[in-house]
């Protein structure tokens, strides 16, 4: 399974794709400065929403998250998978006697670390960068959190959000996986990932609406139950001993077990087949 897995990291980087995602790092990240460089001018230094380089590479992640990098991750999985899936190439790896679900599985594990690494860059990059063109006050705020941090607090939160942010990925990554399987080509994988991504993303917001017009406020929970939504705040309440933190969870831990019992399951039906 090691040599597997080896062998389909090196598949992975071999995809001029890949290395594209990773160049764009640096100017995703700058992108973003700009921007709240232009926010800051409107809001007080008191405030949590105020960027300084000490709270920047959290403020950078909650923005790029819930697109960029979805769309890179489904990206990943679209040409790793479905591609290589519908037009036959995993036969070639069949041959060294591994079966269907052992080599997806070995790309799925390297998908993961691929965005291991990606978010390990984006952080080093979003200081760095953070650092170099924004505010370096001494202290900093984050949302949902009356508490002033220091350099060093700050830092490890920072660390703390970004663990979260991959394991948020991995649930994310479970689910498209699911569906990048049962898609009929990269198309129509690629396609549909988005579409759900988006549907996740503004469906909470349909909901929020809905809850406005009627007079009431916005159900927490089914809010939370859009894993985009646990992407683009949920981390913020998780960090903040929420009273939603036990929901949050169960809901990250049901799409990665769920999706992936699916996409066994799929398997083990459509073994035969390849």
């Amino acid at each position: 399974m090691v040599d597997l897995i080896k062998s389909e990291w090196e598949r992975l980087w071999l995809k001029k794709s890949t290395w594209l995602c990773f160049l764009a790092i640096p100017f995703m990240v700058y992108a973003t400065i700009l921007y709240y460089a232009k926010k800051n001018m409107m809001i007080l230094q008191t405030s949590p929403e105020y960027t300084n380089f000490l709270n920047f590479p959290v403020a950078a992640l909650q923005e790029q998250l819930i697109s960029a990098i979805n769309v890179f991750l489904i990206l990943f999985i679209v040409l790793s998978i479905t591609e290589e899936y519908r037009s036959g190439q995993m036969r070639m790896v069949m041959i060294r006697r591994y079966n269907i679900r052992e080599i997806l599985f070995a790309k799925y594990i390297v998908i993961i670390l691929v965005m291991f690494l990606f978010l390990s860059y984006y952080f080093i990059f979003s200081f760095i960068e953070g650092y170099i063109f924004l505010p370096k006050d001494k202290t900093t705020r984050f949302f949902f959190r009356e508490d002033i941090f220091l350099a060093k607090d700050a830092a490890i939160y920072c660390l703390k959000y970004y663990f979260l942010a991959f394991v948020t990925i991995i649930a994310v990554a479970s689910m498209c996986v699911f569906i990048s399987l049962i898609s009929k080509s990269t198309t129509v994988a690629a396609g549909a990932n988005i579409a759900i991504v988006l549907f996740l993303a503004m469906g909470t917001e349909i909901v929020k609406i809905f809850a406005q017009i009627l007079g009431h406020a916005p159900p927490t929970k089914v809010m939370f139950s859009s894993i985009v939504h646990i992407q683009y705040k949920g981390i913020y309440y998780l960090l903040s001993n929420n009273e939603l933190n036990s929901w949050i969870i169960f809901i990250i831990l049901a799409y990665i077990i769920v999706f992936s019992v699916f996409s066994y399951l799929y398997l083990r039906k459509k073994d035969s087949f390849i």
